[in-house]
């Protein structure tokens, strides 16, 4: 990457109409392909958005009425997003379940009540998942 591309990069980012996140990436694309190759920047860009990017079309569990009595920890591991409750209790412990995003705390907290029909669990930095009480 030479000195005049760059150049170009830090002119664009004081444009209001481009997005910063975006030079970034093309930043990041230009280092990496210049160490390596161009394939390889676009697969690496590529791996990024799927891993870091959450998507806005997450899957959605839709729950039955059954579901406002459990707790985050059992719906965390009943679908998946750890391998038992006691994990499931674990990451709460360590600050990594969020509820809407907001930081869990409570191991006995319940996962819905009668003024949310929508939330989204997050645990950990990858795995979400968006409930939809019916």
């Amino acid at each position: 990457m030479t000195t005049s591309e760059v150049e170009v990069l830090k002119a664009s980012a004081a444009n209001v109409n481009v997005i910063p996140k975006e030079i970034k990436m093309e930043l990041g694309r230009r280092i990496v392909a210049d160490f390596h190759s161009q394939t390889e920047a676009q697969a690496a860009s590529d791996e990024f958005n799927r891993i870091f990017v959450i998507n806005k079309r997450l899957p959605i569990f839709q729950s039955s009425k059954d579901l406002w009595e459990q707790s985050t920890c059992e719906v965390i591991a009943n679908e998946g997003l750890a391998p038992s409750v006691s994990e499931a209790q674990r990451l709460v412990k360590q600050g990594s379940v969020r509820l809407n995003n907001e930081r869990v705390s409570d191991l006995k907290l319940d996962v819905g009540n009668k003024r949310r029909r929508r939330i989204l669990i997050q645990v950990g930095k990858l795995k979400f998942l968006r409930v939809l009480f019916k």
